[in-house]
């Protein structure tokens, strides 16, 4: 279920719901495999962990209108 950036971004919203649903639960999935020992391929987590990133930096931005926040000052205290 490898899918790139660009056919996430061209996902309809319910889509990409759907899509992180799945994800989600494929990685569960894995885990409960890999505590039985059933999994030979551990590079599978990490694989699976960065595509449900991807979907969701797709959804949050779509939900913000893509505005990003950089300041890194947002949480600090004035100390004049």
């Amino acid at each position: 279920m490898a899918m790139n950036y660009d056919s996430l971004k061209k996902m309809d919203d319910k889509a990409l719901c759907d899509e992180i649903v799945s994800m989600r639960r494929e990685l569960l999935n894995l885990r409960l495999n890999a505590s039985s020992g059933q999994i030979k391929d551990s590079s599978q987590f990490g694989k699976l962990r960065k595509q449900v990133a991807r979907a969701l930096t797709i959804q949050h931005q779509r939900n913000t209108g893509g505005v990003v926040s950089n300041n890194q000052n947002d949480n600090s205290v004035d100390r004049a």
